[in-house]
């Protein structure tokens, strides 16, 4: 179902005149306006555990991926995201990889750039004011060590 929705979304906001046919969706020839303005529409970013068929959707339909830290080997992963977007003739480099709740440590942000990550989103304690502010605090040194 979420295949046929991000599809009939997509046609709705690229085409004048929009319609979808699937197993679960149908849309009948219809108009949207105004259209985004991101062209060709807004990044479609998808988030999830690197599954099979997670992985085929993301090369099929999606311009990002943005996995949560931890979960499971996320450079294993991305290989084989990599790997299964050139086995459909899709550029790899055309997958954005951003990476949620990664760890504020200088040597894992260096080991997920060097896998092609090019988004973190950096944990923030559910504490204290105090406590995310310190956590702030810090996290500023090391965007600060990585910014380009």
């Amino acid at each position: 179902m979420l295949r046929e929705h991000v599809l009939a979304m997509k046609a709705l906001w690229t085409e004048d005149e929009a319609s979808f046919a699937g197993d679960f969706v149908h849309l009948e020839p219809s108009w949207a306006w105004p259209k985004p303005v991101q062209r060709p529409h807004p990044p479609v970013v998808m988030g999830g555990a690197a599954g099979p068929k997670t992985i085929a959707h993301i090369v099929e339909f999606c311009d990002g991926w943005m996995p949560i830290y931890g979960r499971y080997d996320i450079i294993e992963a991305i290989a084989r995201l990599r790997n299964a977007a050139e086995d459909a003739g899709r550029d790899p480099a055309t997958i954005e990889i951003g990476v949620f709740s990664a760890p504020a440590k200088p040597d894992r942000l260096e080991e997920l750039r060097n896998a092609g990550v090019s988004r973190v989103v950096l944990f923030l304690p559910q504490e204290s004011r105090d406590a995310a502010m310190a956590a702030i605090e810090s996290h500023k040194q090391i965007v600060e060590q990585f910014a380009d």
